[in-house]
Formats: C-alpha cells, structure tokens, sequence
C-alpha cells in the first residue's frame, strides 16, 4: 500500500508510504492517491492533509521506474495538480524531511503548506539537465513572484523552511507538522462551505485578464448571497 489514509476529526489524512524510496512517486503511488481523492472528495471529510514520512515528504518521481513514459507521467502529473487545485475541500501539505522536485510541486497544487524545521525544500531538476515539469513554472510565479521563482528553479539549491516562509512559499512552520495541518485545516473548513468554495474558485480566476476574473467574482458573489446559508447568516448578524 502506497497511500495510507487516516482520519482526524473531520480531516482525512493521506500519507505516501513508500520510505524505502523517500515517497518517490510511480504510477502505482499516482494511482492510490488518485483513488483516495475520489473518496474524499465525495465523503464526509471536511478538509484534506497530505503527508510523508519523517525523512521525507517526497522527493519527486521514480526516475528508476521500468517502462516508464515520460511525456505519460508529465500529463498524469499535471492532470493531478490541476485536480489538487480544484479540489473541492480544503487541501493542506504536512511537509517533513525532503519535499523536492515533484514533490514540492504536489505539495504547491494545494492551497495551504506546513513544513517541519528541518523541512528540506527544492527544486533540483536543473542539476539533471531537466526543468521541474509538474507545475512549478506557472504556479510558483503566481505564489512567490518571477525572481525567486527563478532563483529556486535556476540554482536547484534548496531552501530551509525559515527562508521559504519569508518568500510567501509556505504558511507555518511547526515541530508537530501533522496536528498543526490538521488543526489549521480545521480552522478553514470552518465557516461557510459554499462561501468557501466560491472564495477559491474566485482566486483560481486571478489568472485571468481582470476584467473577466471581475466577472467571475460578481458571478459567484451573487450566487452565494442567494444562499439559504447566507441569508440566514446575514439574518442573525441584523437581529444582533
């Protein structure tokens, strides 16, 4: 078993099981996890936490993968972040050990990071003659900006989690990774879901020209101000 599930609370908790490869991915692993996001997506959880092992959170694909179809795994790569991204409940990577190449970039598909101290975190395709392939060149600019974009992508160096926290690249850093995931996912599941939905497909919308992601915006406002939801909420807040 490549993926192992377990539930805290309302949080369902993926961990990648496979340590004696630092969690690299293969097609197998690719498959589990998109398996486990089926269930999640349709069930009871209230919100998703992505992690590893102690050692590492996951160092990029199975370059030692027999058979393996690059341009393949690239498109079911992309295919997964794209889904991370959309995912309907609210996603949060538990980063411990290494999380490079596309690990990182997995781990950039959700909306929320947590990196242990000791977090290793990079983007070291450069080193191989390779670019990160899983999403990083248009994610990344969006989260950190162009210039240390490239600095991470162009050096291959990693970065320790203090520096990623400055740069915008992750949002806590914690000794208890997984709980402080957990919890911080809790808190954001926590209000309105379909508020929240609309909040972050509003977001999504951010890469568009602006004029069409104020359309969105005023699309989706409409939407959820109409909602029983919200208008019981604006209700209880007049009747104060």
């Amino acid at each position: 078993m490549r993926i192992m599930r377990t539930d805290d609370r309302d949080v369902a908790v993926l961990m990648l099981n496979r340590p004696e490869r630092l969690n690299a991915i293969d097609t197998a692993m690719l498959a589990e996890l998109n398996t486990h996001l089926d269930t999640i997506e349709n069930d009871a959880s209230r919100a998703l936490v992505i992690t590893g092992s102690p050692r590492a959170f996951c160092v990029g694909s199975d370059l030692k993968e027999k058979g393996a179809d690059g341009e393949l795994r690239i498109r079911h790569m992309h295919a997964l972040i794209q889904r991370l991204r959309a995912f309907p409940k609210i996603g949060v990577a538990a980063l411990s050990g290494y999380a490079l190449g596309g690990g990182l970039e997995i781990a950039l598909g959700l909306q929320f990071r947590i990196a242990d101290p000791d977090a290793v975190l990079g983007l070291p395709e450069v080193k191989l003659g390779l670019i990160p392939a899983y999403g990083a060149t248009q994610i990344l600019p969006r989260l950190i900006g162009e210039t240390r974009s490239l600095d991470l992508m162009l050096s291959g160096d990693p970065i320790d989690p203090v520096t990623a926290l400055a740069w915008g690249l992750i949002d806590r850093i914690s000794e208890n990774v997984i709980e402080a995931a957990v919890e911080f996912a809790l808190q954001r599941a926590g209000n309105r879901p379909p508020a929240e939905a609309a909040i972050r497909q509003a977001v999504r919308a951010s890469g568009m020209p602006l004029a069409e992601g104020l359309d969105v915006e005023r699309e989706l406002a409409i939407a959820t101000s109409g909602s029983n939801e919200a208008k019981a909420a604006l209700a209880a807040f007049k009747a104060r």
